[in-house]
């Protein structure tokens, strides 16, 4: 039987580098795309484990082209868009150009990219897409406006999207996250009370990919919500 294969972008840090090690410890082979930061080992018990790596700047198409281009070699069985940007800023105070970097890393790319692979799972006629969205994805919040907007432009996206992939067996789950402990909380003073990435990347799996939900033909799961379990 052919090793499944998963893609997983912003994989250098955080989710996505949990994520990477919770799929390799369940027998898939990856494919890991980071910006710059370097990509971490990862350990099949206590195997150091050889994958694909891909360095670029989602908002480069030359970067989404070697992904996809790798990705079809591989025939990729699960696609997680996990890399993102975040801002905090008074509306006032982001510019133009930051504007469009956030809504370029966060709506575009991954659209373009979702197409790509789109094609790869339609021609096999299966696959998984998995989208790391944020509450913010579903409510607005003071500082996060352009954050948010690229956030919920993802999940209009895939709403429209899951009519047409239903046909060909391809899985979509948006997953709405509240605050995890990563560094782009770190500088909140509640860090302590946060969901550790560790937990979530093994929740995503364990609720998106079980031999359970495998095995379910009439009924499918497009929505996760989850949040922490501390106030």
């Amino acid at each position: 039987m052919k090793q499944k294969t998963a893609l997983i972008t912003g994989a250098s840090r955080g989710l996505g580098k949990e994520l990477a090690f919770v799929f390799a410890n369940n027998g898939y082979d990856l494919i890991l795309q980071a910006k710059k930061n370097k990509l971490p080992e990862i350990l099949r018990g206590e195997e150091n484990i050889f994958y694909s790596s891909v360095y670029g700047d989602l908002g480069d198409k030359g970067t989404i082209e070697k992904l996809i281009k790798t990705s079809k070699g591989k025939e990729i069985d699960v696609f997680i868009n996990n890399a993102g940007m975040y801002s905090n800023k008074l509306f006032s105070d982001i510019s133009l150009e930051e504007c469009e970097e956030i809504l370029n890393v966060n709506l575009i790319a991954p659209i373009i990219l979702t197409k790509g692979i789109w094609e790869i799972f339609k021609a096999k006629n299966a696959g998984t897409i998995i989208n790391i969205n944020s509450t913010a994805g579903k409510f607005g919040s003071y500082g996060e406006y352009v954050y948010s907007a690229s956030k919920h432009g993802m999940s209009g996206f895939l709403k429209s999207l899951q009519f047409e992939v239903a046909k060909y067996n391809i899985q979509i789950i948006d997953v709405f996250l509240g605050a995890m402990k990563t560094e782009m909380t770190q500088y909140r003073k509640d860090t302590d009370y946060l969901m550790m990435p560790s937990e979530v990347a093994k929740y995503i799996y364990s609720v998106c990919l079980s031999q359970d939900i495998a095995a379910c033909k009439t009924a499918r799961i497009t929505e996760l919500n989850i949040n922490r379990n501390i106030y």
